[in-house]
Order: structure tokens, then sequence, then C-alpha cells
């Protein structure tokens, strides 16, 4: 029986178990031109993302800045508000001290006016002929005289004094209208830079609600823009890899070194081939 030689043998072995093996894996690697391919629509998706990025951190940086703006604003208000209040208090306090003034005046002009109504009550009882009084009731004349001096010069002191009270009362009351005026209008303006705050604070609000959507945005696309990333250096070095087998699958297999030594072989195979393990080649071998 013919037996095959060694050397041959091994070979066709090898050709036989390595060739449905090869395969698979032909199969499952991508080609040069899928790899590229997707090396480059991930460049793509980064460039988009990138610009997207820096749209984002515009935006945040134009809306960080209307929150600031639209807080000193607000500051600004608030600092007018706690001044004003402060003047109203003033007022108040002014007001009721002018009150108080008023009152005080009132008394002393009540009091000026019995004290003078008893005086003219008086004079009145002496009558127009008080020396023929005086000498019906044996009294001394120089006596009545001094008396009725002294109660026409009192009740023209009284009298003065009422009209000083009086102009004094009308002064209270005017600067009490002044500062009640000027208590008014500062409630006008109170009242507008309450307004101005309310719709100050709403704004704030708004501004805060769009810089923290545009913070987590940003950060979505900065977590999305790692991933691409990664995905295009792992697209990069499965492209690289596909390169490397195609160079290694373009050299010459070892056949034909062996070919050049010892001539070709009787039916040799012109296909190119994986060469056998070192296992393969002595199971074979035994097997011949």
């Amino acid at each position: 029986m013919h037996r095959l030689d060694p050397l041959r043998a091994a070979m066709m072995a090898a050709l036989l178990v390595l060739a449905p093996l090869s395969m698979p894996v032909a199969q499952e690697r991508p080609s040069e031109g899928d790899a590229k391919a997707r090396v480059d629509a991930l460049g793509r998706d980064i460039q988009a993302l990138d610009t997207r990025l820096e749209e984002t951190r515009d935006a945040r940086s134009d809306a960080s800045r209307q929150l600031e703006k639209v807080e000193t604003a607000l500051g600004e208000i608030h600092h007018r508000l706690d001044a004003l209040q402060a003047e109203r208090r003033q007022l108040d306090d002014e007001i009721v001290t002018l009150e108080a003034q008023q009152r005080d005046l009132q008394a002393q002009q009540a009091a000026q006016r019995q004290a003078l109504g008893e005086q003219v009550a008086a004079l009145y009882r002496l009558g127009d002929t008080p020396q023929l009084k005086l000498l019906l009731n044996q009294d001394d004349p120089a006596r009545l005289d001094r008396m009725q001096t002294y109660l026409n010069y009192l009740a023209e002191a009284r009298q003065a004094r009422i009209e000083a009270l009086a102009r004094l009362d009308r002064e209270l009351a005017d600067n009490r209208e002044a500062l009640t005026q000027r208590r008014t209008r500062l409630d006008t303006l109170v009242s507008e830079l309450d307004a101005q705050s309310a719709t100050l604070a709403s704004r704030m609000r708004e501004r805060q609600a769009l810089v923290a959507k545009l913070d987590a945005r940003y950060a979505s696309e900065q977590s999305r823009l790692g991933d691409l990333r990664q995905d295009r250096a792992h697209a990069e070095r499965v492209l690289e890899q596909v390169r490397r087998e195609l160079k290694r699958l373009d050299q010459p297999p070892p056949t034909t070194a062996i070919a050049k030594t010892q001539g070709k072989l009787p039916g040799q195979c012109r296909e190119k081939w994986y060469p056998p393990s070192a296992a393969a080649m002595a199971s074979t071998a035994m097997a011949c």
C-alpha cells in the first residue's frame, strides 16, 4: 500500500482543518471600508457634538450673565426699599411727635381761653365806672386802678399768647400735612418698587431655571462626547487591526519557501492557507 509523504500529508491535513475554521473569523471581522466608514461617522458625530457643546456653553454663559444682571438689579431695589422703609418710619415718628405737640398746644389754647374768659368776666363786673363802685364800697381808688390796669395787661398778654399758640398750631398742622403728603409719595414709590421687585424675582427664577437646564444639557453633552470619543478610539483600533490583518494576508505563505528548497509538491493547492499548528502536524504525521 502506497504511503503518503509525511510532509505532504501534514500540509494537506492542515489545509483541511484550518480552511473551515478560518471562515467565521473572516465573516466576523469587518472590512477595511466598513471600519473606516465607522471611524469617519464617529468623527462627524464628535465634530457636530463639539459644535453643539460650544453653543450650549455660550448659551449658558449668556444666561448666567443675564441672571447676574437681574440679581444685581433686584439687590439694588431691595436696598432702595430698605432706605424708603427707614425714611417712612422716620416720617411716622415725626408725625407722631407733631400730633403730640398739637395736642399740647390745643390744651394750652384751651387753658388760655378759659383764663381770658375769666378776666373778661372780672372786667365786666367792674363796669364802665369802677370809681363809683369804689366810693360806694369805700375802697381805695388807686388800688382799683392798679387792678384794672393789671387785668387789662393780663388780658392782652393772654390774647397774644392765644394768637401765638394759634400760629404755632397752624404751622404744626402745615408741617403735618407736608409730612403726610411725603408719606403718601413714599407709599406710592414703595408700591412701585415692590411691583418691580416681584417682576425681577419672577425673571430671576426663570433665569435660574434656564441656567439649571443648560447646565444639565451641557453635562449630558459632555458625557455623550466622552462616549463618542471612546467609541472612535475603539473603532480606530479595529481599523488598525483590520489593516494589519490585510497586510499579513498579503504576505506569501510558508509553502513558497518550502517549494523553493524542495520543489513543488504534487497536487499543491495554489490558494492561500494558514500554517497548521505543531499539534495538528504531529497528529497528522502519526496518522500517516
